[in-house]
């Protein structure tokens, strides 16, 4: 299971870090919001069209994940 989050740190990463079978994709908040404004230059925001941007964003680019946290998938890793 790939989920992609908003965020690096907090209570639910660590939470979901001790699955082994869910691979983090962090996503700073900053570079979704530049990813947002190729799409919606208006800055309209909203959770769904967030999320479908955050799946395309690890999809097309999974660099974008943490690099060098041996708990984040390479991206030879990514069966997206």
């Amino acid at each position: 299971m790939a989920i992609v989050l908003e965020q690096a740190r907090g209570a639910v990463i660590y939470a979901l870090l001790s699955a082994d079978f869910v691979r983090l994709y962090p996503v700073n908040p900053q570079s979704l919001a530049s990813y947002r404004k190729a799409y919606a230059p208006s800055g309209a925001k909203s959770d769904p069209a967030d999320a479908v941007l955050l799946m395309e964003m690890v999809r097309k680019s999974p660099s974008v994940s943490a690099p060098g946290n041996p708990t984040m998938p390479t991206r030879a890793a990514c069966s997206c």
